[in-house]
């Protein structure tokens, strides 16, 4: 997306006339390290909501929780006592009904689709092949650990800068996931009751350690790996907020878009005035834009800001922050169903996410048929099929 500053605005532009402004942050984002870090979960919100305004829910967030900082972060808001000013800000009385959209990533997943993209050759419908693999080893308490090791491994392998480092990390990758093979085949009669899925996820373990490049260190080898820590490596990002602000893009300057509860998308200006993100260099910028298409690169603008002088950005990393919060805790079996109803009224349909017994609590009210990912189960989707393009 092009640089450009735009006019300040002071409201929500109507839909046709004036440059629609919307604040973007994130939370959870720790780059390329989707495992073994702080979080489980990525969330990047979207917030159409002008200066003005912002301040004046930030005001109302300080009262209600008795909060004297400059810039209130969203563990201020989830605290038990501050319950009733988190349900005003996210219910339908709040100021951003309709307004506010959330896309969340399960991060373990977004490796795991990465995973089976680069090296399950051939397999059909990769992305739900993906989700079928994790649901089944991360339900399992015998084999969650040991997923868990192999999902590290690989990405300390994807994160790697050389060949010599690449080397090594693709030994101990080898080694883990043909002990997740195994295990798995161990587990069969365990996992009876799921006997399809199980099925879909030995196809996909057994091509996946088939697919890893060779081990004699040859030729072919290097060049494999060269392509995952050389400049190449940059076609295939595994950092989140890739696919966050595609998502944000196309969920408010889409043409299926047009922002929460709003039908069809918008066909003007839209900007993002957005936390100031060091990791979003030229070359992601330019994936982005190829990811969402001219049509819509063409009309929308990205500025970044210091959140602690802009209200809004401010406002729009509380929702992502208490979105993410609450989708990290259901997702770890710790739901809390009440605060969950009002996050899902913003989350992003189109979230990297397929844990069901989460999902079901965390997918908008409209659109509540089943767990998803990346590019599945729903097909021909342009949200989807973009996300799919900037994490393949």
């Amino acid at each position: 997306m092009p640089y450009a500053v735009a006019a300040s605005s002071t409201g929500p532009a109507p839909v046709g006339s004036a440059t629609v402004v919307v604040a973007c942050d994130e939370s959870g984002s720790e780059g390329e390290k989707l495992v073994g870090g702080s979080t489980d979960v990525f969330a990047h919100a979207g917030v159409l909501i002008g200066s003005d305004e912002a301040s004046e829910v930030l005001r109302r967030v300080r009262a209600g929780t008795r909060s004297p900082a400059v810039e209130v972060k969203a563990n201020v808001v989830l605290r038990p006592q501050n319950r009733r000013t988190l349900t005003w800000l996210l219910g339908d009385s709040g100021p951003l009904t309709g307004r506010a959209s959330v896309f969340l990533v399960d991060k373990p997943l977004l490796l795991t689709v990465r995973l089976v993209g680069l090296w399950a050759a051939g397999t059909a419908d990769a992305e739900r092949a993906a989700c079928d693999l994790h649901r089944v080893l991360t339900a399992d308490a015998d084999l969650a650990p040991v997923w868990a090791v192999a999902l590290d491994e690989t990405n300390g392998l994807l994160r790697a800068r050389d060949l010599v480092t690449a080397r090594a990390r693709l030994e101990r990758v080898r080694a883990a996931l043909t002990k997740v093979l195994a295990g798995l085949s161990d587990a069969s009669d365990r996992l009876s009751g799921e006997a399809g899925t199980t099925t879909v996820a030995t196809t996909t373990l057994a091509a996946l350690v088939a697919g890893l490049p060779a081990s004699d260190g040859g030729p072919e080898t290097d060049t494999a790996l060269g392509e995952l820590t050389g400049p190449e490596r940059s076609r295939a990002p595994l950092d989140p907020l890739e696919p966050g602000l595609v998502a944000t893009v196309l969920r408010w300057a889409g043409p299926a878009g047009g922002g929460p509860r709003r039908p069809g998308g918008r066909s003007g200006p839209v900007e993002l005035v957005h936390d100031a993100q060091s990791s979003l260099t030229d070359d992601r910028l330019a994936r982005v834009r190829a990811a969402v298409g001219e049509d819509v690169s063409s009309r929308v603008r990205l500025r970044f800001v210091d959140s602690q002088l802009d209200a809004r950005v401010q406002v729009a990393d509380l929702v992502a922050g208490a979105a993410r919060r609450l989708a990290e805790a259901a997702l770890h079996g710790r739901p809390d169903p009440g605060l969950l109803e009002l996050v899902a009224a913003h989350v992003d349909p189109t979230s990297t996410w397929a844990d069901e017994r989460s999902w079901a609590l965390l997918a908008p009210p409209d659109d509540r048929r089943g767990a998803r990912a990346t590019g599945a189960p729903v097909t021909g989707d342009a949200a989807q099929t973009a996300l799919r393009r900037v994490t393949q």
